[in-house]
């Protein structure tokens, strides 16, 4: 096993033409020296990506590609993973965000560099290691800021909410690869691609920041439809096969996940107000479940009961 592995970083971009140069900076800011890093321009029509980054085209880390058509976001990101990525780890960094830890892919390949390639999930950033300490969850301590999590402890303790964030993992890419990451077109479809991972091997996790997520007012934004909560139930029903041989921890995971998305199901209904129409299908996820039943109750009655003053 190589202890110097290639590393890509994946830059999906589109129409961010402020942004892109500060997260190809970031990228190249990096420690770690063996790097592929890929601007994967979506078929921007406001400006000429090859023109603009003209600066970095000679830099043997980087490569600038131009998609023939527009595919999407999440399609950009699977095309990128799936055609251009040779690394035998990748991250993904959105375009309009930025690194601001130089030295994550050199910590998380030195801590991945104890392990058997095979036995890493991925290494996860920005994790609040207090969460972790306080849930009592099983671990091995490779420095004050580092642990080891089996993927069964990881998933048995799903409810703490160790945190998420998109660009603070670095995946194994043929683990990422081997369960069909970023193959749905939801919002949050980075979190349901990393908790398929989690069914791939162990988890490596560390408490220092890794980028920045940048909040702007041409940010690409979304109405969260109850339809599209819909497709998140889908997703869920997917993890089911991706945690077949997970045991009953897997059979948790997926219990838990599928009552967090029907909790922002009803949420969302209730805020639109849209309570009638979405009723039969909310009955549907009920299942006659007291679990499920007790949040629908809740909601009814602070749709039609005003508050007391």
């Amino acid at each position: 096993m190589s202890t110097n592995p290639l590393v890509s970083i994946q830059i999906p971009t589109y129409n961010q033409q402020r942004f892109i140069k500060g997260a190809l900076d970031s990228a190249l800011a990096q420690t770690y020296d063996n790097l592929q890093i890929i601007v994967a321009d979506d078929c921007s029509p406001d400006y000429d990506i090859f023109e603009f980054l003209a600066d970095y085209k000679d830099n043997p880390k980087v490569l600038i590609h131009r998609n023939e058509t527009n595919l999407g976001r999440v399609a950009n990101y699977r095309a990128t993973l799936f055609n251009l990525a040779k690394g035998e780890w990748f991250m993904n960094l959105d375009g309009d965000d930025y690194l601001v830890n130089n030295n994550f892919v050199a910590n998380a390949i030195t801590s991945i560099n104890q392990f058997d390639k095979e036995q890493i999930a991925f290494y996860k950033g920005n994790t609040p290691l207090q969460k972790i300490e306080e849930s009592g969850i099983a671990k091995i301590m490779l420095n004050e800021h580092t642990y080891l999590i089996k993927n069964k402890d990881y998933l048995a303790n799903i409810q703490h909410d160790y945190g998420f964030s998109h660009a603070s993992q670095l995946y194994n890419t043929e683990k990422a690869k081997s369960v069909n990451i970023y193959n749905r077109n939801l919002l949050d479809i980075d979190y349901f691609s990393f908790l398929k991972c989690i069914s791939t091997g162990d988890i490596i996790v560390n408490n220092e920041p890794v980028y920045h997520w940048r909040i702007h007012e041409a940010q690409e934004t979304y109405t969260v439809t109850p339809k599209e909560y819909l497709k998140r139930f889908e997703a869920v029903d997917e993890l089911v096969a991706v945690y077949k041989d997970l045991g009953k921890e897997g059979s948790s995971a997926v219990a838990y996940t599928r009552y967090m998305v029907y909790i922002y199901y009803l949420s969302t209904v209730y805020n639109q107000r849209k309570l009638i129409q979405e009723l039969p299908t909310i009955l549907s996820k009920t299942k006659l479940s007291i679990k499920y039943l007790v949040p629908l109750l809740a909601t009814i009655k602070n749709y039609y009961l005003p508050k007391n003053k």
